[in-house]
């Protein structure tokens, strides 16, 4: 017959490790998820900027104490958006971020939703990467 141990008695945080924000933690596992499958010509792009633009942001934020559901919400619908873009360029004209054109931009932010705009903070920093240096981010609507 097999004994039962007792369960593991919870400790009281002992203030060893900062508390984990769980916005934070969610967002760290959603990226990959996000970038999964995805072409090498879509997922090294967003994955830079997803990693080195928002998570960096945000880790930053989390680590000052202040609230991240707000920010992890913003990152996810600028990937998001920016994911779809660069799916949309490959497979219509076979650019990539580095070859994308202006009338590219323009024929995506004329043929959709508002919500496309959230691609602009992708350029910003596309252009300070210099992945992307011909490009102006798209103007705010």
């Amino acid at each position: 017959m097999r004994s039962r141990r007792p369960l593991p008695r919870t400790t009281p945080p002992t203030g060893l490790l900062p508390p984990r924000d769980p916005h934070l933690a969610r967002f760290e596992h959603w990226i990959p998820a996000k970038l999964d499958g995805l072409p090498d010509e879509v997922r090294q792009p967003v994955q830079h900027f997803a990693t080195w633009h928002h998570l960096r942001r945000i880790r930053a934020k989390a680590a000052a104490g202040h609230p991240t559901q707000s920010p992890v919400h913003s990152a996810k619908q600028e990937i998001t958006e920016t994911v779809r873009f660069l799916v949309w360029l490959h497979e219509t004209y076979q650019r990539t971020a580095a070859t994308c054109t202006q009338p590219d931009i323009d024929e995506w932010l004329a043929t959709g939703p508002t919500t496309r705009t959230a691609i602009r903070t992708f350029f910003v920093v596309a252009k300070m990467s210099r992945l992307n240096t011909e490009q102006p981010a798209p103007a705010h609507h």
